[in-house]
């Protein structure tokens, strides 16, 4: 489990790569439930699920939200502005962080 702290929206995010393979997102100020980014239960490859997201990143200057979807070898690009909505989804061909590279654009 990864979480991470957006100053930007005040918004504690949690990555549960388990059997629920989700993001929760809770207000940092109450530790109430906001929202949920994934669908809970449902591992698929679809822009809606998640396969174990591991990293959470918060970019606060593009209000972006980065999600690294393990076992999808991808990330997903959420905004963080009100409404949270899908953005667009990097695939990954080699490990992490190395230049081999593909985008493809949410159908």
């Amino acid at each position: 489990m990864t979480a991470t702290f957006d100053p930007a929206s005040n918004l504690v995010l949690v990555a549960d790569a388990g059997a629920d393979s989700r993001v929760q997102v809770f207000d940092a100020m109450t530790y109430n439930y906001v929202l949920t980014l994934g669908t809970t239960a449902s591992v698929g490859t679809k822009n809606t699920q998640f396969s174990a997201p591991f990293g959470i990143a918060v970019d606060t200057g593009h209000s972006k939200l980065f999600i690294s979807d393990q076992r999808n070898d991808r990330v997903q690009v959420f905004s963080i502005a009100s409404p949270v909505t899908f953005a667009s989804v990097l695939l990954a061909r080699a490990p992490c962080c190395s230049a081999s590279r593909r985008r493809s654009s949410p159908a």
